[in-house]
């Protein structure tokens, strides 16, 4: 598989504000156990988004419907949806006014993911190695969303957010505080964007 060759899906969002976009990643649902974890569940009742989106390793797709009964949901495919969400893109792009939009799960192509699980054995986490793959996808965007790494970020450069939620799991030895993000943009199309940590911390931007 080609970069090139990487599904693409364009989409247009409700033309409101303010506007209340929730990121999710790494929910890891299984066939097993579907359910997400209940503090997203109690968040989303309580913040009413405007759009959900799923940035991959959702796992058990059918999971994705307790999502939508709160909002729209996208989702794009991750590493562990390869077998299971054939329909879903591998990136999807949609344009708020300003704000130029591109939503990838992060972990790009096969060799791609093979080359990086290398390098992390070498090296460790580096957001410059996610950093470069976003931008290669869409070097006009200036919102890039991606998952994979369960590494939150939150990060303006040069005008642009580069924004990893985390991952919203359930707690466990390897996400011992699992969370998810927050973008919204207001009446007068300024963005922003929070962490909001599954213990009910929150880091806002």
């Amino acid at each position: 598989m080609t970069q090139s060759s990487l599904s693409y899906r364009q989409i247009i969002l409700p033309n409101k504000r303010p506007l209340v976009i929730v990121v999710v990643s790494d929910t890891h649902t299984t066939i097993t156990n579907p359910e997400f974890n209940p503090v997203l569940i109690d968040r989303l009742q309580n913040d009413s988004p405007d759009v959900i989106f799923h940035l991959g390793d959702l796992a058990y797709p059918d999971s994705l419907n307790d999502l939508m009964q709160f909002a729209p949901c996208y989702f794009v495919r991750g590493n562990r949806d390869l077998r299971n969400s054939h329909d879903a893109p591998f990136v999807i792009t949609c344009d708020i006014g300003q704000w130029k939009f591109l939503i990838t799960h992060g972990h790009g192509t096969t060799s791609h993911y093979i080359l990086d699980k290398f390098k992390y054995g070498l090296y460790g986490y580096d957001f410059t190695r996610y950093r470069s793959l976003v931008e290669s996808l869409d070097p006009h965007a200036n919102v890039y969303l991606f998952g994979h790494t369960h590494k939150i970020e939150n990060r303006w450069i040069d005008g642009r957010l580069f924004f990893n939620p985390g991952a919203a799991c359930m707690p466990n030895n390897h996400d011992p505080h699992p969370s998810f993000g927050k973008i919204k943009i207001d009446e007068s199309g300024r963005l922003s964007s929070e962490i909001i940590y599954l213990d009910h911390k929150t880091t806002p931007r």
